[in-house]
């Protein structure tokens, strides 16, 4: 999968197209697993691409070595999901370390791998022409893709913590999804796709779904007086991990002078994302309470000169 990101805003066909660049073999077996099921249910494509979207409008998916949730977690969080409603068949890992082994050494070329493409898009484009009822549904298995989604994102945790087949669990080195991810990855997943049910069994509108998960809310919330002083010298680190950890884009700054000292902390991102940002400072605050170390450092004065401890 290649990853086109357009900083030029360019319209076309590959406009805003998003994806990840792997160079290892683990991530071409998965790659090949992946196009081998859209080649098999062109119906897949459009339910793949709008849960990727939804992935990155709502701030869940991210690139590089610290992204709290990969794109692949999401993709295959729905092939197992199908899998195990019986929408499509298990893969098989032998053919696919074949599959591997021909594109490795070059034996299928660009021409063939062309034609295998245009014929999913051809079988997605038939539903579009005067021989096709106007409004009959895009179908995976039997079952129309706009239903497959409700049912996918309603059945979060059956699908993250039940055990999966045993091809996918060699393929992705876990025996459930849910061990992909850290507790905190974990839980923001389980949120946001709880929402994303209530809205779709709501509006039954895939525009409306990614209108909403996109929308944004600027938060500002000024931290307490132990919170700031266990966050003092290492601010810039504190908003990083938090943004990493959440979504959310956060900046963390002193208040203004003359406002005494205290720390203000800024969140932009989906509600979510901004809620998952508070239950977060909510558990740092606890934790400094705890901490007697940083109890201790609101009792130090600046430029002070002697330090008095009382008790036994």
């Amino acid at each position: 999968m290649i990853s086109c990101y357009n900083p030029a805003k360019r319209s076309g066909p590959l406009a805003n197209v998003t994806g990840d660049l792997t160079a290892s073999w683990d991530g071409l077996l998965k790659s090949i697993v992946l196009s081998s099921y859209i080649k098999s249910y062109p119906g897949l494509l459009p339910v793949l691409r709008l849960l990727l979207n939804w992935g990155h409008v709502t701030g869940l998916l991210g690139h590089g070595v610290d992204a709290g949730i990969k794109s692949n977690v999401l993709v295959f969080l729905l092939l197992i999901f199908c899998v195990s409603k019986k929408l499509v068949q298990n893969f098989d890992l032998p053919h696919v370390w074949k599959q591997c082994f021909h594109v490795s050494t070059g034996q299928v070329s660009d021409a063939v791998a062309t034609q295998e493409w245009q014929k999913v898009l051809s079988a997605l484009q038939a539903f579009e022409t005067p021989k096709v009822e106007k409004g009959t549904p895009i179908t995976v298995g039997d079952q129309p893709i706009g239903e497959i989604l409700i049912t996918f994102f309603q059945a979060y945790n059956t699908t993250l913590d039940t055990e999966i087949p045993q091809t996918f669990a060699s393929l992705l080195g876990v025996r459930k999804l849910s061990e992909l991810l850290d507790p905190e990855h974990l839980r923001l997943l389980k949120e946001h796709m709880q929402r994303a049910f209530h809205l779709l069994a709501l509006y039954g509108d895939a525009e409306v779904l990614l209108t909403i998960s996109a929308s944004e809310i600027d938060r500002v919330i000024f931290l307490s007086e132990a919170l700031s002083y266990t966050m003092a010298g290492s601010e810039r680190h504190n908003a990083f991990e938090l943004s990493k950890k959440t979504g959310a884009r956060v900046t963390i700054r002193p208040s203004l002078p003359g406002s005494g000292f205290g720390l203000v902390l800024q969140a932009i991102g989906t509600e979510s994302a901004v809620t998952a940002v508070e239950r977060a400072l909510n558990a740092m605050a606890t934790q400094a309470l705890r901490n007697k170390a940083a109890v201790m450092s609101v009792c130090f004065v600046k430029e002070a000169k002697h330090v008095v401890f009382e008790g036994i």
